[in-house]
């Protein structure tokens, strides 16, 4: 039986950062009650098609921000996923907020099954934080961070680099805080500016000023050099771990295996097809009311684009592409049909143990260097 990852969607906040520009809903503005209703109803649809193919072995609440869910509201996800599909749970990660998490609900978290919380800290900077519309403050990141350690879950913590005021110091200050509290995972994410965010309009108003390209990508390189000083190795290229500590969910997207999405916006990979949820909450609702599946839109792979996604996702990783795996589901011999391409970039890569992967000090120009192996 095939294993599979499910990841739910939750699209709710308590209020919306300046730089966001993922499908969320603030709190109040829409029925959550209402919205749980109908992804339990879609989890059911998808599982009678999907579910006599399928192990379910990791699962990953992600929005928006999960922990705005009442311990009640989480209950019903579970039951509906547990009681529709065969699963052994080996990895349960749950997205959060730092400042609405306390005892009771990561309670609920443990009752439910979850094994690892990922926080949105972004930065232990306080000013910053204020200025990019988080809720918390450092100290309350600190707090839910040793709290969760208490409850004996994995914690994950977010970073992002580029913010605006950011400096040098402020990643040495993030990275004495991973030590200090013994965080295992670190993502750490260089800013983009999304058209129609209200960070873009501050930039274009002259009002705000981000760090330039240049800077943020010292950021970057000084992050990675700093986790590696703690125990932390880069698994990919925005994501470091102690050894063992890695994400077994996003290791599946990464390497290319199934999963599928629930709830408005969701993707999901089965196989070849590519599938993708109403990104409105009306349009969604409306498809599961008339019991049809969410999943409505979908392109199915050709063979080159299912070579080229294992080309660019596998090179994300500090392992790279696993070559034996390459040649048996295209058979065909990686290294000899790619022989000119990857001689245009043989100074950025390697092979090494059946894996072909970028030179780590390359990694921060890694999409210059994956152009040169796709179609």
């Amino acid at each position: 039986m095939k294993k599979l990852g499910i990841y739910i969607h939750v699209p709710f906040c308590l209020s919306r950062c300046i730089y966001c520009d993922f499908v969320s809903s603030v709190i109040g503005q829409q029925d959550v009650d209402k919205y749980i209703e109908h992804l339990t109803k879609e989890i059911k649809m998808v599982a009678s098609q999907i579910k006599y193919h399928y192990l379910v072995d990791t699962i990953y609440i992600g929005g928006g921000t999960p922990s705005t869910l009442t311990p009640r509201q989480l209950g019903s996800i579970m039951l509906a996923i547990r009681k529709n599909f065969k699963t052994d749970i080996q990895e349960f990660t749950i997205e959060a907020n730092p400042c609405n998490v306390d005892d009771k609900k990561l309670l609920a978290y443990k009752r439910a099954g979850v094994t690892r919380i990922s926080f949105g800290v972004q930065t232990f900077n306080d000013d910053i934080l204020k200025a990019i519309g988080r809720r918390h403050t450092a100290s309350q990141a600190k707090a839910a961070i040793k709290l969760a350690q208490r409850y004996g879950l994995r914690v994950s913590v977010d970073s992002m680099l580029g913010l605006c005021g950011q400096t040098m110091q402020d990643i040495d200050d993030f990275v004495a805080v991973v030590k200090e509290l013994n965080i295992q995972h670190v993502s750490s994410y260089m800013l983009k500016v999304e058209p129609n965010t209200k960070l873009a309009k501050m930039v274009d108003e002259g009002s705000v000023a981000l760090p330039d390209d240049d800077t943020t990508c010292d950021m970057y390189e000084h992050m990675w050099q700093e986790l590696e000083k703690c125990g932390l190795h880069r698994y990919e290229v925005s994501n470091w771990a102690v050894e063992g500590q890695e994400s077994l969910h996003n290791l599946r997207y990464w390497n290319a295996q199934d999963y599928v999405g629930f709830g408005v916006s969701a993707h999901s990979l089965l196989g070849n097809r590519r599938l993708y949820n109403p990104s409105s909450f009306d349009k969604y609702y409306d498809y599961i009311d008339q019991d049809k599946l969410a999943l409505t839109l979908e392109s199915k792979l050709s063979l080159d684009d299912m070579k080229n996604e294992r080309i660019m996702l596998s090179l994300r990783t500090t392992k790279g592409l696993d070559i034996e795996r390459f040649n048996d589901d295209f058979d065909m011999d990686f290294l000899r049909d790619y022989q000119d391409r990857l001689s245009k970039v043989a100074d950025y890569i390697q092979v090494a143990d059946n894996h072909l992967s970028i030179k780590p000090k390359y990694m921060g120009v890694m999409n210059s260097i994956i152009i040169e192996l796709v179609d």
